[in-house]
C-alpha cells in the first residue's frame, strides 16, 4: 500500500474521530431528529456523507451556557467534553501527513512519491474518495 494512501487514509479517521466532540450535542431536553451515536460511527466511513446531514437537522441550541452535568450519558460526557481530544487527535493527523510524506523510502523521495500517489489515485475510486472526503 502506498504510504501517501495510508497518510491520506489515517488523517480521514482523525478528521471524522473529531466529530466526537459533538456528543456533548445529545441532552434530553435538545433532541436532534438524527441520533448522533449511529452517525458518529457513519462518519468515519463517509464522512460528509454523515456529517452534513447531521449538521442540517440539528435541534438550535437555545441555551447560551450548557454545564457539562446537563449532557446525557457518562461516556458522550467524557469524550464529548475530553480537553485532549482535540490536541491528540490532531497528533495523529499530523503523524499521519508526516507517514505520507517521509515513510518506507523505498517509494523515493517526494518528488517520486507524489508521482507514484497520483498515479494510483487516477486508477483507484476509493483513494480517490478519500481526498474528495477530506
Amino acid at each position: 500500500v502506498h504510504p501517501m494512501l495510508e497518510g491520506v487514509f489515517n488523517l480521514l479517521l482523525a478528521w471524522a474521530a473529531m466529530f466526537a466532540g459533538f456528543l456533548s450535542d445529545e441532552r434530553k431536553d435538545k433532541p436532534n431528529l438524527l441520533p448522533l451515536g449511529p452517525m458518529l460511527v457513519g462518519m468515519q466511513f463517509l464522512t460528509s456523507g454523515f456529517l452534513l446531514p447531521y449538521l442540517f437537522t440539528r435541534t438550535i441550541e437555545t441555551k447560551s451556557n450548557v454545564a457539562q452535568e446537563d449532557i446525557d450519558g457518562d461516556i458522550q460526557a467524557l469524550v464529548g467534553e475530553w480537553r485532549p481530544l482535540g490536541p491528540s487527535l490532531g497528533f495523529v493527523g499530523i503523524a499521519s501527513i508526516f507517514w505520507g510524506l517521509f515513510s518506507r523510502s523505498e517509494f523515493g523521495g517526494f518528488s517520486q512519491r507524489y508521482a507514484s500517489f497520483i498515479d494510483l489515485l487516477s486508477i483507484d475510486r476509493v483513494g480517490s474518495s478519500f481526498i474528495v472526503d477530506l
